[in-house]
């Protein structure tokens, strides 16, 4: 599914979205399972959601993430059916001051997560965001006082090769006990995130 040819748009915080492609997020129905037009957009304005027909011309802004947002989500669920456990967003209480938020949380077994839905070839200061996402896992350990899973997730392998095989990042994952999870995204979610990082760049 393209989304930039979709005609109605679900109006939700100031951002449009696909009205067919956001009910099968949120249910788990394939895009072929259903139709999409009057049938899905009268379920979500049932639901109290206003429901528009898209501008001529896409309003979103260039750094809208809503698509790799939907695609983290994606990967979490699946790695969550892959562990035999539910993550799910979570903020950790640091002291009074501070806290610190992640991906994805499981209690029991414990696991944290950090996700990462990026399609292709890795830029140096996206090297840099992964690794902080690294070092954001092992202060969770710390602040949980607990012996977790730490485990960075990502949707494609061309993204994944700069944290795996030689390379030093690689290695220092490894030391530190962090996990690179690959679950390939598929060709659609793929093209959406690509379509989000190329408004990114603009």
């Amino acid at each position: 599914m393209d989304k930039r040819k979709y005609k109605y748009a679900l109006q939700h915080a100031g951002r449009l979205y696909p009205c067919k492609y956001t009910l099968s997020l949120a249910s788990g129905w394939p895009l072929d399972s259903f139709s999409g037009g009057q049938q899905t957009n009268d379920k979500f304005e049932d639901l109290g959601f206003d429901v528009i027909e898209k501008p001529e011309k896409d309003l979103r802004p260039p750094g809208d993430s809503s698509e790799q947002q939907s695609a983290e989500r994606w990967l979490l669920d699946a790695l969550s059916k892959d562990l035999g456990v539910e993550l799910a967003k979570k903020k950790l209480r640091v002291d009074e001051d501070s806290s610190l938020e992640l991906d994805g949380y499981a209690e029991n077994p414990l696991v944290l997560c950090e996700a990462w839905a990026h399609v292709g070839t890795v830029k140096g200061g996206q090297k840099h965001k992964v690794m902080a996402d690294a070092m954001r896992l092992l202060f969770a350990k710390a602040v949980r006082g607990a012996d977790a899973r730490l485990m960075l997730l990502l949707g494609d392998h061309v993204a994944a090769r700069p944290f795996q095989g030689k390379s030093w990042m690689a290695k220092c994952l490894n030391e530190f006990g962090i996990e690179v999870r690959v679950i390939e995204m598929s060709p659609e979610l793929k093209a959406n995130v690509k379509a989000a990082q190329e408004r990114q760049v603009r």
